[in-house]
């Protein structure tokens, strides 16, 4: 493992519907993907975004945009973890399970990928925006995130990011203040108290930049769930 590694928490899946997942059998959860319309917008149809995909672990997005400027931060051995949300079938409220992750081995342009003519290459030519592009669907606008095969995974069981796990590796909001801290004091615009999932959504909604420490730590309780 390199040091001083960076790692990237980052939401994926469907915002519209997400699945539900059952915490007594988390085991059998499955992603459901985001949907976008021609115009590439989440919509209810359309063509499954199928991305990140987990055969040849590759992910593609946009670090040129300000809301997803973090990405542009990670490097070579690096990490992303993807998280997604889901309706628990005990409680019937809302939850956020990290998925899988990528230990970064490649990190280039949609437009690289096509200027070396290797978008009918694996892994290249299973990506979403790589397909859309050839379609003709997209431009050639954004970056490709290539995992190691040996090091990546989707989680066989998905670990709850919660209050727990936010303590655990004491992440900080954007001014560097502990977000457990917000944990029952922070209210909406309305005076209205926010539950945990509401400020844990809140805070991770756009790319979360994590240390080497918290890197280590997630990927420990991901393999002491699974064995």
């Amino acid at each position: 493992m390199k040091k001083n590694l960076k790692g990237l928490i980052i939401h994926i899946g469907e915002y519209l519907e997400p699945h539900f997942i059952d915490p007594n059998l988390p085991e059998k959860y499955k992603i459901k993907y985001a949907i976008f319309n021609q115009n590439g917008k989440i919509s209810r149809q359309g063509r499954i975004h199928r991305d990140p995909e987990f055969n040849t672990f590759t992910y593609g997005d946009f670090p040129e945009k300000a809301a997803k400027a973090n990405l542009g931060e990670l490097g070579i051995g690096d990490y992303i973890f993807f998280n997604s949300n889901f309706i628990e079938t005990v409680s019937w409220l809302k939850a956020r399970y990290i998925v899988g992750n990528f230990k970064l081995k490649e990190i280039l342009s949609i437009k690289e990928i096509f200027d070396k003519n290797i978008e009918d290459k694996i892994p290249y030519c299973h990506n979403e925006h790589v397909i859309n592009a050839k379609m003709g669907i997209w431009t050639l606008e954004g970056f490709l995130f290539v995992g190691d095969e040996k090091e990546s995974k989707q989680c066989k069981i998905p670990l709850k990011l919660d209050k727990k796990l936010i303590e655990k590796i004491k992440l900080k909001d954007s001014s560097g203040e502990l977000i457990s801290k917000k944990f029952g004091k922070k209210r909406n615009k309305h005076g209205r108290l926010l539950s945990d999932i509401e400020i844990i959504s809140s805070y991770t909604r756009n790319p979360k930049l994590i240390d080497q420490e918290q890197v280590e730590t997630i990927l420990r309780d991901i393999e002491k769930i699974e064995n």
